[in-house]
């Protein structure tokens, strides 16, 4: 293994377990077994550091999206296909996904990693298949479609022992059937 995918593998585990503010690069590189000078080599500082696990994240949840574009799909193909995409995800990198979570509700890391609190552009695409298949409200099912990822999201993360995340997405695949 690189050090660079070390140090981030390592920063991932740290900053979800103890939080960003609480790991400094001297905790990290101590956890890497390396000195402080190192970590510099690859990553200018602790908040560029953060900046790229939240573009790692992104790509993650970009790629959940992409069955809204694809034109073989109808909407509630597309639908059953992201919320299988996401909980997939979620038992494969929560880590990841627990500091895109907790990057989110602080505003000053938001700004400080350029992570852009608009939905607008999720939202679209989601929209544009609504639109496609001739839902009505297509804005206001794309929002609610984002908070239900986003709720079932916070609840496994917050409590994943206690949320059964592969009964809920069961549930929800068979409720999308009867959407109408």
């Amino acid at each position: 293994m690189s050090k660079r995918k070390q140090f981030i593998d390592t920063a991932i585990e740290l900053f979800a377990r103890n939080g960003y503010e609480s790991t400094s690069i001297q905790k990290l590189a101590d956890a890497c077994g390396v000195a402080q000078g190192l970590l510099y080599r690859h990553f200018k500082n602790k908040e560029a550091l953060l900046a790229h696990l939240v573009q790692m994240g992104l790509a993650e949840i970009g790629s959940t999206l992409q069955p809204y574009g694809d034109p073989e799909l109808n909407f509630k193909e597309a639908f059953k296909k992201h919320v299988q995409l996401c909980c997939n995800q979620l038992q494969s990198s929560p880590l990841l996904w627990k500091i895109l979570h907790s990057v989110r509700q602080n505003s000053e890391l938001m700004a400080a990693v350029g992570l852009d609190a608009d939905i607008t552009e999720i939202a679209k695409l989601i929209m544009l298949k609504l639109e496609q298949d001739g839902y009505s409200q297509p804005k206001t099912t794309a929002l609610m479609i984002i908070a239900l990822i986003d709720g079932v999201t916070a609840m496994h993360l917050l409590h994943p022992a206690a949320y059964p995340l592969a009964e809920v997405e069961q549930f929800l695949l068979q409720k999308i059937d009867s959407y109408e």
